[in-house]
């Protein structure tokens, strides 16, 4: 673990960074779907339920998120630079 955390300054940047890229894996296919659907209502039909539909995928990204997010509540103090970093 210690060659991991080298390169972090905390294992809570460590989960923001898991975040940050679960989150580009997870919605790259989607939003490139999304772009490529001619009908705009289609589009947002398409990115909503992709989001939430009930594949393996899509519970463990949000199992992911719901985790992050639980961890931040425990400690406020990384809340702020957790919130910047997911908004990029």
């Amino acid at each position: 673990m210690s060659t991991v955390t080298y390169h972090f300054e905390s294992v809570a940047e460590i989960l923001h960074e898991v975040v940050v890229l679960e989150t580009a894996r997870f919605s790259s296919s989607i939003i490139e779907a999304v772009d490529a659907e001619p009908d705009t209502v289609a589009g947002v039909r398409m990115l909503v339920e992709s989001l939430f539909a009930a594949t393996d995928a899509s519970e463990e990204h949000w199992r992911l998120w719901l985790d992050s997010w639980t961890a931040v509540a425990r400690k406020p103090a990384v809340a702020a630079e957790y919130v910047e970093r997911i908004r990029v």
